[in-house]
């Protein structure tokens, strides 16, 4: 087998290297080209800002809107790609998001394989996020949520370099990672848990040896050190007070539904955290090694024979235990707990896990009182799983080279071997397969009906006459209470009834491209709304822009409506890819 522990500088952890490499590139390619997400709402709003703001605006320091916002380094980051891409250009804004987003997913195999010391640590956990996480991926680039990507990058970032500087008393590393600590808040509010629990716990925890290395160095080495973090604490606090995230992220405690909430939260996060395919790759390992430090030595079994049985009894409790965040999360923090506290070979590396496993438990009891219920979400969490199951894969992996040892040289068994390996993998790929052309497919639906809306506000800014009436629909014309009613639902729905450019965000990207003439109208209530069009009928130059299928069904007509849409109406612009079209209307008399 390949797995050698600690072989920290072998050809076969070079090959690998260069191999995760290689598909990092070739995911970087499709996703900057095939699957690159056109605009949405709160892009025009940010290009808008952007706009009309130059950069002395920005920056004053008293008035400027980056050094009074909240998130400074996604705002300043918004502004050079609106100013130097713009609308014209994607390609810039989707290789900052997948550039941000791969980079952070490598700093964190980084940060495995170093507090794991095993390199195959990176390319397990890299390798668990995107096949256990597939379904949160996929909505991260639905939405090219730059925030979470920005977040991702530089909080990765900062647990290897600061923990690296950390443990090992250097200076360069740890001022590394107080700039990309800083960096990191200044990008999305998560960021603070994600950072001081990791560095506080990890100094706690290993404090004597830290002490006594950081001892060693230079008086002007540790104030230096110690004023690097009083830094990243100052801007802290200072984003701590200055974000409404306490005020507009998290439902009130005294809230008299917060009890439904909870539940409804537990069910939609359990259900995507705890997907079967992410109980087996994420936490049966974790039970593998914890019946493994509790049993072994003490079962009456050939030790050729406790390895499968541990195998697949991990394998059946995990799903059985595993359905439940309110369940899984205590069973994680008491299999680390455990293992760090009982004498055996991993308990050093576990005890440098404690603060990720302390991350994952605030992260995950963060989002049962959030107001959105989206999978992103689980970013965070997704990421911290990644890490700490990857741990478990490596102990599980040198556990199977060494079950493996007394048959190498039978030829009958390497055979035996090769052809079971070749039926799991074949298995698996045909149990994943569908999920994945399904995940494909969304992906590219979502595109199509994306570009579709982006083409119609582009041809409306190209083409309607100046001071053109244009209605757009709003998600209360269909009983919606905005864009959140959506969220919670299935992705297909999404799909089919999430605006790209929701109600007045169609006027922000038609002002991005030069044209703020129209005369806006909004379709919000279902009574009005034959009077409305009928009134807009009257007026020369107006329009009607639709984008959802349920703009389509009501206005087309279907089984629950009568057709809107008069037969003197002429369709001036019709753009076609995906399941849905989007449509330009001009009613007439």
């Amino acid at each position: 087998m390949f797995l050698i522990k600690n072989s920290l500088r072998t050809p076969l952890k070079r090959r690998f290297d260069i191999l995760f490499l290689f598909v990092g590139i070739s995911i970087l390619a499709l996703f900057t080209t095939r699957y690159r997400m056109p605009f949405r709402l709160d892009d025009v709003l940010l290009m808008l800002w952007a706009k009309t703001h130059s950069l002395s605006d920005i920056i004053d320091p008293i008035h400027g809107q980056m050094i009074n916002s909240f998130r400074p380094v996604f705002t300043f980051v918004t502004f050079i790609l609106t100013h130097f891409a713009g609308w014209d250009h994607p390609f810039w804004w989707h290789l900052t998001l997948d550039l941000s987003l791969l980079t952070g997913i490598t700093f964190a195999g980084l940060t495995a394989r170093y507090l794991i010391e095993r390199w195959f640590a990176l390319e397990i956990s890299i390798a668990l996020y995107w096949l256990a996480f597939l379904p949160i991926l996929n909505i991260f680039f639905w939405y090219s949520d730059l925030t979470y990507g920005l977040e991702l990058f530089f909080t990765a970032a900062t647990w290897y370099f600061a923990l690296r500087g950390l443990y090992e008393s250097r200076l360069r590393y740890w001022l590394i990672g107080m700039l990309f600590a800083s960096l990191a808040v200044l990008s999305k509010e998560p960021a603070f848990v994600l950072l001081h629990v990791v560095l506080i716990g990890s100094f706690l925890l290993e404090r004597h040896s830290i002490i006594e290395k950081w001892r060693l160095s230079p008086i002007s080495s540790r104030w230096m050190a110690f004023a690097g973090y009083a830094i990243f604490c100052t801007l802290t606090i200072w984003v701590a007070f200055a974000s409404p995230t306490r005020t507009n992220r998290f439902f009130p405690m005294n809230s008299p539904e917060i009890a439904h909430i909870v539940r409804d939260r537990i069910t939609y996060y359990s259900a995507i955290y705890l997907s079967l395919i992410a109980r087996i790759l994420l936490f049966s390992p974790m039970v593998y090694v914890f019946l493994r430090a509790i049993f072994r030595g003490r079962i009456k079994m050939a030790s050729s024979w406790q390895f499968p049985v541990l195998t697949i009894l991990s394998i059946i409790l995990s799903i059985i235990l595993f359905q439940n965040i309110l369940i899984s999360i205590p069973l994680v923090t008491f299999i680390f707990v455990t293992l760090a506290t009982l004498p055996n070979a991993e308990r050093g590396r576990v005890r440098r896990l404690l603060p990720f496993v302390a991350c994952l438990v605030i992260a995950i009891g963060a989002l049962l009182f959030t107001i959105q219920l989206v999978k992103t979400q689980l970013t965070e969490a997704a990421l911290l799983t990644a890490i700490l199951s990857s741990w478990a894969w490596c102990v599980w992996a040198e556990d199977l080279s060494l079950a493996m040892q007394p048959y190498r040289s039978n030829k009958s068994f390497r055979s035996m071997s090769l052809v079971s390996s070749a039926m799991i993998a074949a298995v698996l790929a045909i149990a994943i397969w569908p999920r994945i052309v399904r995940e494909e497919r969304l992906l590219r639906e979502v595109r199509n009906v994306r570009q579709n809306a982006n083409d119609a506000v582009h041809w409306s800014a190209a083409h309607l006459p100046i001071g053109s009436v244009l209605a757009v629909t709003e998600y209360s014309l269909y009983g919606f209470d905005g864009p959140g009613a959506l969220t919670g639902k299935d992705d297909e729905t999404k799909l089919a009834e999430q605006s790209t450019f929701a109600g007045g965000f169609a006027f922000d990207a038609l002002a991005v491209l030069g044209r703020s003439d129209f005369q806006r109208t909004f379709l919000a209530d279902s009574a009005m709304l034959p009077r409305v069009l009928q009134a807009m009928r009257s007026e020369p130059n107006s329009y009607v822009l639709l984008q959802t299928k349920l703009d389509l069904d009501r206005f087309h007509g279907s089984k629950e409506y009568t057709p809107l849409i008069a037969q003197h109406d002429s369709l001036v612009a019709q753009f076609s890819k995906g399941p849905y079209p989007s449509e330009v209307w001009m009613l007439k008399n």
